[in-house]
This record gives structure tokens, sequence and C-alpha cells, in this order.
């Protein structure tokens, strides 16, 4: 079985440059991986385990416009619903069953979360998610080393990515830091 852990990075809150917490970037990630390889993941040499045991990342990223405002009802569902839709095309070509864990946030996020799959596993005209064993559960991160795998990959890769990707540099922004290009260029050489 494929199973994806998902985490995010960033908020979908109003960005504001002026406001050093306010993020100009929001990704959600997914890592899904073979269950037989679940145990054998380690924290350290990220990128070298995910590469051994043929992890997949996916995601989404939303670089933000400033003060425009972000529907935290269709963001993060829709995300969820594209890494899902990725993770159904892995499991399907490799003829696995799949099963996604996302991080838990609060129960109205979560519902809509596992309710955006749900309905397209069971609407009228077919399932959208054939190899899923059942729609999206929920952990915590701070007790799935999977899930902090994943969110070591939002956090520390796939948002730094972005902001050097597709932000000007500001300076003093911590969010635009100039050696988050020395991971742009770590990727590339790998």
């Amino acid at each position: 079985m494929l199973i994806c852990y998902v985490d995010e990075a960033g908020n979908i809150g109003v960005y504001q440059p002026l406001d050093p917490s306010s993020t100009p970037v929001f990704t959600v990630v997914g890592i899904s991986v073979d269950d037989d390889h679940t145990d054998d993941l380690l924290m350290d040499h990220v990128l070298g385990l995910l590469e051994n045991y043929a992890c997949h990342i996916c995601g989404r990223v939303l670089v933000k416009k400033p003060g425009e405002l972000y529907s935290a009802t269709s963001t993060y569902p829709s995300a969820v619903a594209d890494l899902a839709t990725t993770l159904d095309c892995q499991a399907c070509a490799s003829q696995k069953q799949a099963l996604m864990i996302l991080d838990a946030q609060t129960k109205v996020k979560n519902e809509v979360n596992v309710h955006t799959i749900t309905t397209r596993r069971f609407r009228h005209g077919g399932n959208a998610f054939p190899s899923f064993v059942e729609s999206p559960v929920f952990g915590h991160s701070d007790t799935h080393v999977l899930l902090q795998l994943a969110d070591i990959v939002a956090s520390a890769l796939i948002y730094p990515l972005a902001c050097v990707a597709y932000l000007p540099t500001i300076p003093g922004d911590a969010h635009r830091d100039p050696s988050y290009l020395n991971i742009r260029t770590f990727i590339a050489r790998t």
C-alpha cells in the first residue's frame, strides 16, 4: 500500500509585507511511500532517505499577493484534493492501494478535508480515487515520524524554495533570505 503523509508550511492568512510574522507563501506537501519502507525512514539525511526508498514528493504552492484574502474553506482542501489525485495516479500505476494521513488541525478544518475526498470517492458516476482504502485520516505530527518528515520537507525545503523562486529579495525580510538560494542550488545538483 502507498501511504501519503501530508503537512503544510505557512498559512492562508492575508499577506502583509510590512508585518514580519505574515507569511508570503502557503505550501501543502505530501510524501508517499510504500508501507514496506515506512519503518526504515529516519530523520537524518532526509533527502537521501527519500531517494533511497523511492519516495515521491508532491505538493501545491500558493504564492500570495499582498493584501489578498484566501478562502480557508477551499484553499487547503483543494490542495489536499490535488495531492489525492496524484497519490491515486501513483497507486493505480503501481497496482497498489492508497491512504492519506494528514497532520491534524481543528475538527472543522479536518472535516472539510475529509469531505472533499469522501464526496469524490462516493459520487454518482464513479469513484475519483479507486485506489483509496479510506478517506484521509489524521495524526499529530509530534507523534508520527513520517508526518514530521513531511513537515521538514514542507518547512525547510519547499517553503524556502518557493520564497526564493517566486518572491523578490527585500533586505531584512526573513522570508526572502538570500541563503535560500543555497537550497535551490543543492536541489539542482542532486
